[in-house]
């Protein structure tokens, strides 16, 4: 199996590469600052699921979730890296998740990802991360909407049975209910990186940065683009001035207003409701400010 750069790709990993090496050798000294049971947690849900599951029948539904759904995550996770593999004679991409930097798990409508620690690391990785699942799960089709913050939570996971598929896995910890409950009061397509996140890492710049030469700050992750403060619409008509991720930066060109209202209307779902409009106005008002 070869193991290949994906040409042209959308994402620079370039930042990323450079960061993890900084933070790398200064790992004995870092890890003393975070701990095991605060991650940083990521709670995405996809906007429409329900007009996406009626109108559609199940075959395409499966279709469009392993074809487009699926592949957009996978290749966020794995970073643009992929494998070459041969199936009936044609050789297909298939996104190497050997190269993941964090957890993630789909369930139903929502995605779930998270970090080991709460690491300056673990929170680059997974922003990062998250900001390419929005990005392209969001121009697939599939508009998404999340938190990310810091909190406890452990992932339990049980295997059973052998004639029948008998799983049992929970995430469980007040990080996971903070999350979803920040990521469903949102109403727009785009993801909030939370108060307790931002001094989490604030806290580790300011203690080790006379000690880690060329340590990125918080500042400097909004000069790459990876996150910015903006005033995010709620469903309550408050309007709270937030860090977000800069999740339409990942391209080339930005998103225009006709990729965005097929983004919300593709797979067959309905868009004639006020709460739909005012979310892809809303996005695009953010998009906009980039322009």
């Amino acid at each position: 199996m070869k193991t290949a750069n994906e040409k042209n790709k959308v994402f620079d990993f370039t930042f990323l590469s450079i960061v993890k090496s900084i933070l790398s050798s200064q790992k004995n000294q870092l890890k003393s600052l975070c701990t095991i049971m605060n991650k940083f947690i990521a709670y995405i849900d996809i906007l429409g699921f329900k007009e996406l599951v009626l109108n559609n029948d199940h075959e395409t539904l499966i279709k469009k979730f392993q074809n487009l759904f699926s592949i957009s995550i996978e290749l966020s996770l794995s970073q643009g890296k992929y494998n070459i593999i041969e199936n009936s004679g044609k050789e297909l991409a298939v996104p190497d998740l050997n190269h993941a930097l964090v957890n993630s798990i789909n369930i139903s409508d929502s995605v779930i990802l998270w970090t080991d620690d709460d690491s300056m690391q673990s929170f680059i990785n997974l922003i990062v991360t998250v900001r390419n699942v929005i990005n392209h799960c969001t121009l697939a089709g599939f508009p998404m909407r999340g938190a990310i913050v810091r909190g406890e939570m452990t992932f339990l996971k049980r295997q059973m049975g052998i004639k029948t598929d008998v799983t049992q896995q929970a995430l469980i910890g007040k990080g996971i209910v903070d999350a979803y409950i920040q990521e469903s009061k949102q109403e727009w397509a785009g993801c909030t990186v939370d108060a307790t996140a931002i001094k989490a890492y604030i806290k580790q710049y300011e203690e080790m940065k006379n000690k880690v030469k060329y340590l990125p700050s918080i500042e400097y992750l909004v000069e790459k683009k990876l996150i910015c403060k903006y005033k995010v619409p709620y469903k309550t008509g408050i309007i709270k001035d937030e860090y977000v991720l800069e999740w339409p930066a990942v391209n080339r060109t930005l998103p225009d207003e006709k990729r965005i209202r097929d983004a919300f209307s593709m797979h067959n779902k309905n868009t004639n409701d006020l709460s739909v409009e005012l979310k892809i106005l809303n996005t695009l008002r953010f998009i906009a400010r980039e322009q």
